[in-house]
């Protein structure tokens, strides 16, 4: 299911039209309607914006590959921002006032990116069953976490409990 095909479900549940729900979301309906229209083409400020303007979380409007896309997109405009500031810093015109700026200021973007990374995958287990389980694993301190682990892979080696392999 699409992005958009999911927007038009809650749409439907919250008996909404595509047109209030852009106006909503502070949103030109025109270009809601040619983002609807791409299913999977929204940008994540759009995303961000519809999810707000119908009260659910972005992650309901989303797959776990959406999740994992995003989060990429993400990764790669912050390297791009990296490189412009480096490209900023190491060129002879630019003001050294703006040079020792960027350096006092710049944020450590590895940092930035390994919390996007971090936060995807949390996103993508929406899962209740999951939820629990990390929730409860949150709460055991270092060597309880390394037990839960240890049962976790016993319980993998039982075949009542083993999933059966897809076949292609």
């Amino acid at each position: 299911m699409t992005i958009s095909a999911r927007i038009d479900n809650i749409l439907n549940q919250q008996g909404i039209s595509r047109r209030q729900l852009a106006i909503k979301a502070g949103i030109p309906p025109t270009s809601f309607q040619s983002a609807m229209a791409r299913g999977d083409g929204m940008s994540t400020k759009m995303l961000n914006k519809v999810a707000d303007a119908l009260g659910v979380p972005v992650q309901v409007l989303l797959t776990s590959d959406d999740i994992a896309q995003t989060s990429v997109n993400l990764a790669e405009q912050i390297g791009y921002y990296e490189s412009c500031l480096d490209v900023a810093i190491k060129n002879p015109d630019t003001p050294s006032e703006l040079k020792e700026f960027i350096q006092k200021n710049r944020p450590d973007l590895n940092s930035v990116k390994n919390t996007i990374y971090a936060l995807s995958i949390q996103a993508m287990h929406t899962n209740p069953e999951v939820e629990i389980l990390l929730n409860a694993f949150d709460r055991l301190n270092e060597i309880g976490q390394q037990k839960a682990a240890e049962r976790v892979e016993e319980l993998t080696k039982i075949p009542e409990y083993q999933k059966t392999p897809k076949r292609d």
